[in-house]
């Protein structure tokens, strides 16, 4: 182990006893922490790394920090995996995944490197136990040498590896010297640690803007390939930012690399929701998990020695070309004190007992338009002409909205926890993720209709989950 790994190690220790984070929600446990990496199953456990400065609460050089579960709801901090400490990434460890392969677990990470007064960027090799990695002393491991010609070397990064049959796949985010952009694919022989070059076959999919954070899966019969947008064009409805996500549906063949386009949604509607991966659990289900935050808004507490954090993890499924997204049902054990009621509005505002808080899972059922105000009218959802819109009270941008199924009713489950808000509607075919920071007194929950509604309401506190301790 390197110093500056050890060096990482002991500082983080000191987020341990961090408090006003979120409860289920994995957070950084101290500084800054970014996209979701390596998101992976291995002997059994489920672990996820993640783009982090332990010394800051703002972006710094990149480390890999780690966490696992068993259950998707329980995370137990493990010590940071990665520094960059070698010459072939001193300048950044960025994002990458992981599989198990011949008993070892093994990343692979876009190493940032100087060159002149750019940087390189390339993929790089680490073999670990789940606890500690050792960087191959080759890496890095696809470099520029594997690229078209034309290529910037300075936008290659963020690698998503996989095995089928003999060959190991790599995609990765890739642009020439014009900006245009790729999801490059590569393929590499059946022993994944010998010296054999990886070939490059071909582009998954191009864009005129660039792409990250690809991620290449099998669903419902077909594939899925999702990516992570920047610098698109705001339009305050479909793409609320900047920075979006989108999900393709597609054939994929593996021996042209050749993914052929059925359709292209977005992931999310949301504030914040960037960089998603996903893993298949060990019952089939396709798990997701995210970065709940935009890089044209990063949102911290004031006064606070953290900053990032995870969406919750979401099953996954393809039901007529609609991704649907639920959270992981191993979250239902978690509720407590549920509270169930019915209510009727008639042009009045109304709390209801027990119906309050900054923690908790919601679900309402609605006839009729109206609104919820949360957090102590911190922000609000609200259901009107046959969209969802969600507002909240500071920063920009600071709306979101959907169009429903139907403009007469709507079925909502709404995540809260202390930092943030998870919208699936109507049982999860649309999702609008976003930050709020509210103070801890804001508590209360109001529902108000300008007309008549009705509305089943079913509130569940959770309980100790264990994130993070």
């Amino acid at each position: 182990m390197t110093n500056m790994l050890e060096n990482a190690r002991a500082y983080e220790t000191k987020g341990e006893a961090i408090r006003n984070r979120p409860v289920y929600h994995f957070s950084s446990p101290i500084g800054w922490l970014n996209d979701p990496n390596g998101f992976s199953c291995f002997n059994g456990e489920y672990h996820l790394f993640f783009q982090y400065h332990p010394y800051s609460v703002k972006w710094g050089p990149m480390h890999w920090g780690h966490c696992k579960t068993r259950d998707f709801v329980s995370w137990e901090r493990l010590p940071a995996a990665l520094a960059p400490d070698r010459k072939f990434d001193d300048l950044g460890c960025f994002s990458g995944t992981a599989i198990e392969y011949e008993g070892k677990h093994v990343i692979m990470y876009t190493g940032v490197s100087a060159n002149g007064k750019l940087s390189r960027q390339e993929q790089c090799l680490a073999v670990g136990d789940g606890l500690n990695y050792e960087k191959l002393a080759r890496n890095p491991v696809i470099g520029e040498d594997a690229l078209p010609p034309g290529s910037n070397i300075a936008d290659f990064r963020d690698p998503k590896i996989w095995r089928d049959g003999d060959f190991f796949y790599v995609a990765a985010a890739s642009a020439d010297l014009s900006g245009k952009a790729q999801i490059a694919l590569f393929r590499h022989g059946p022993d994944l640690f010998s010296a054999e070059k990886w070939v490059y076959i071909g582009a998954l999919a191009k864009s005129e803007n660039m792409w990250e954070c690809p991620d290449l899966f099998p669903i419902g019969g077909q594939h899925a390939l999702i990516a992570s947008l920047m610098d698109m064009k705001a339009d305050g409805f479909t793409f609320p930012s900047k920075y979006g996500t989108v999900f393709f549906t597609g054939n994929f063949q593996k021996n042209t690399g050749i993914f052929s386009k059925d359709s292209a949604n977005p992931i999310d509607w949301g504030l914040d929701f960037y960089a998603p991966q996903t893993l298949q659990a060990s019952d089939g289900r396709r798990i997701m998990i995210a970065w709940i935050q935009s890089w044209d808004n990063c949102l911290t507490p004031e006064g606070a020695q953290w900053s990032g954090m995870m969406s919750f993890p979401r099953e996954l499924e393809l039901k007529g070309g609609l991704l649907i997204q639920k959270p992981v049902r191993e979250l239902d054990s978690r509720h407590v004190g549920t509270v169930l009621a019915s209510l009727a509005l008639d042009g009045n505002k109304a709390e209801l007992p027990g119906v309050s808080g900054q923690c908790a899972d919601m679900a309402v059922e609605a006839f009729g338009e109206f609104s919820i105000s949360l957090a102590g009218n911190h922000a609000r959802i609200s259901f009107e002409d046959g969209c969802v819109k969600f507002e909240r009270r500071t920063n920009e941008p600071n709306t979101a909205k959907v169009k429903a199924k139907s403009k007469d009713k709507v079925k909502l489950r709404i995540l809260l926890d202390t930092c943030s808000v998870e919208v699936f509607v109507d049982d999860g075919e649309k999702t609008m993720t976003s930050l709020l920071f509210a103070p801890p007194e804001a508590q209360g929950i109001e529902f108000e209709a300008k007309g008549r509604a009705k509305l089943e309401v079913a509130m569940s506190h959770i309980g100790e989950t264990r994130v993070g301790e």
